[in-house]
């Protein structure tokens, strides 16, 4: 579950041994780093739920142009998922007219980014992109409020975890024009929410809220992962088999038109179970994927409140975000004569 950061750098031992064992399937929340050219098949079994890291850079690039920002700083940690997402939201703002006053890279888990801080305040951007984990997030925000800075701060998925809002108190927010991360979000308006809804907020797993502690019922990473573990079941009931190459082309058959269209785990199962075609419809959209293992998911932003707690997110628009990062996208170069290795990104 979940191949991720670093995963480069035992790709060649993962193609061996799908090879060799044709298993471990590859259903994973993150892996948004991984090229969207590799995964999507029986030897390489990666299903990503919530799109490329860089599309999660791409959107908050889409954001700031939205509230019309100008001038923008990106800050981002020295860790490989968000280095890729800080790559695309730098290419994304140069393509919709944006400009980066400066891109500030950091080691990760620095006691202070007080001197970050500073050298922002110089510049005085319209909006910063933060790529970084929750804590050095919620550590140069504490140190820019400090410095007497206001700004439009836009973090990554990982802001929605308690650990973000409890590492940065509610005492900044309000000092600050705004505090959001640009993400994904559930669809409202489909039989998948409703069956979904009064589960998720009657498990006491999930209240209180994040920034009481725990996941929260609002985190996107709940989202995704119920869509990916559902749609990953019934591609093992209608491949009949654990083994990579029968569930990797069952993923596509049961999430893409056309076919009988169900929002539940038991719905779809009872159809499969009756010998249809079925196409999976999710809470986090359609359980489409390109021939990569790439979900398509709905692109949004989520500002915290003056209290710490979530506002309704704002979706964006997917179209532009998928043509944008149609444009900026890294693909995986791979030797045809040494296949399935020798790939270099």
């Amino acid at each position: 579950m979940s191949i991720a950061h670093g995963y480069g750098t035992y790709r060649d031992y993962m193609m061996e041994y799908w090879q060799e064992n044709d298993s471990p399937l590859g259903p994973t929340v993150h892996g948004g780093v991984i090229p969207g050219n590799l995964g999507g098949k029986g030897a390489e079994p990666i299903f990503r739920a919530q799109g490329l890291d860089e599309a999660l850079g791409t959107s908050g690039s889409l954001y700031a142009e939205s509230i019309g920002a100008k001038n923008i700083v990106i800050f981002a940690t020295q860790v490989e998922g968000f280095q890729a997402a800080a790559n695309a939201a730098e290419k994304a703002a140069e393509a919709l007219g944006l400009t980066v006053l400066e891109r500030i890279d950091e080691q990760p888990e620095q006691a202070s980014y007080a001197a970050v801080a500073q050298k922002i305040a110089q510049l005085n951007p319209d909006a910063v992109i933060v790529q970084a984990g929750s804590v050095e997030s919620a550590t140069l925000i504490k140190q820019a409020a400090d410095a007497g800075l206001s700004l439009n701060w836009i973090g990554e998925t990982g802001w929605s975890q308690a650990e973000f809002i409890n590492s940065l108190g509610t005492a900044p927010i309000a000092s600050q024009k705004a505090i959001g991360f640009a993400a994904f979000s559930p669809n409202k308006d489909t039989p998948a929410w409703a069956f979904y809804q009064p589960l998720r907020d009657g498990n006491p797993a999930y209240n209180p809220p994040a920034i009481e502690g725990g996941y929260g019922a609002d985190n996107p990473y709940a989202y995704s992962t119920y869509d990916l573990l559902v749609q990953t079941a019934l591609a093992v009931e209608a491949g009949g088999s654990y083994k990579a190459s029968d569930w990797a082309p069952a993923m596509f058959k049961v999430g893409d038109p056309p076919g009988d269209v169900c929002y539940t785990y038991a719905d779809c199962l009872k159809l499969i179970r009756e010998g249809k075609d079925i196409d999976y419809e999710g809470i986090t959209g359609p359980g489409t994927y390109t021939d990569g293992g790439v979900n398509a998911v709905n692109p949004s932003y989520t500002q915290y409140g003056a209290d710490g707690k979530p506002a309704e997110p704002v979706l964006l628009d997917a179209a532009k975000l998928l043509e944008i990062v149609d444009q900026i996208k890294t693909v995986a170069t791979c030797d045809p004569e040494n296949p399935p290795n020798e790939c270099e990104w």
